[in-house]
């Protein structure tokens, strides 16, 4: 099987000391996607403010980017999220549900830091490819 990396310019790409880091959005693996950890910053690169909508993006990001590599949120299997604080666990969990009709399997782990300043979440999946309809791969072709 071939390593394939996905990358999408609808996801900012970012660097630990500006520029871009040496990361791929994500890696497909045959029927696999690993979504690198991602937090929440739309495009330009502008961090959303407070736990709730970084998590929203957060989310957001990682629906993008498993799109570029043939998925959706649908099929992610795992996810680990990481936090600055434990006590955002139910802020954090309340966003989550509503983007899985199925919760996948999941870790919730606290760390000391993150990356980059002012992150509150960062969330990484694995996903496995879901099959789409004719009528949404027509919708991914326009």
């Amino acid at each position: 099987m071939e390593k394939i990396p996905i990358y999408t310019d609808r996801v900012f790409r970012p660097g630990p000391i500006g520029g871009k880091a040496y990361i791929s959005h994500a890696i497909r693996w045959g029927d696999l996607v690993f979504v690198s950890a991602k937090y929440g910053v739309d495009p330009s690169g502008r961090l959303a403010e407070g736990v709730e909508k970084q998590t929203i993006q957060t989310l957001e990001n990682i629906g993008l980017i498993l799109d570029a590599a043939g998925t959706s949120l649908e099929g992610v299997l795992k996810a680990t999220i990481f936090v600055k604080e434990i006590k955002n666990f139910s802020i954090i969990d309340g966003v989550y549900s509503k983007y899985f009709r199925v919760a996948p399997a999941r870790s919730f782990i606290e760390v000391s830091n993150l990356l980059v300043p002012g992150v509150h979440v960062q969330i990484e999946v694995v996903a496995g490819m879901i099959k789409k309809t004719n009528e949404q791969v027509a919708d991914n072709i326009r």
